[in-house]
């Protein structure tokens, strides 16, 4: 699974470095929803808008939340079932091998990944 996720961001990496659940039964809560990438950002450089959507149409690039539990995780399309939990504005998000932590603040989503952050704004 590992290897998946790390392909998965690497190419979007290399992306923008170029250019310059469903299980569970967890509870209902209220940032469950689909988050789309939103913004790309590595040192002086960020990616946001239409110039974003064209390198990653947001149909292959989202996080949905479906309940106090699971999550999926799609980046360039590769779709990562996910389990989390929830301390304060940190979700620690585990695809059963290894765990990532994501910042949660009102209706955004964000991580950082070798040095790009990548944010996620709830549609």
């Amino acid at each position: 699974m590992r290897k998946r996720i790390f392909q998965a961001i690497v190419g979007v990496l290399a992306m923008v470095m170029l250019a310059s659940s469903l299980i569970g039964c967890g509870q209902s809560v209220d940032y469950a929803g689909k988050y789309v990438l939103s913004e790309a950002s590595s040192g002086n450089s960020v990616f946001s808008g239409t110039q974003l959507e064209e390198m990653f149409p947001p149909a292959d690039n989202y996080i949905e939340i479906t309940d106090s539990k699971a999550l999926t995780f799609v980046m360039t399309g590769e779709s990562v079932k996910c389990t989390y939990t929830k301390d304060g504005d940190i979700l620690s998000v585990s695809d059963g091998v290894d765990t990532f932590e994501f910042t949660l603040k009102g209706n955004e989503i964000s991580f950082t990944f070798e040095g790009v952050t990548f944010k996620y704004t709830k549609s």
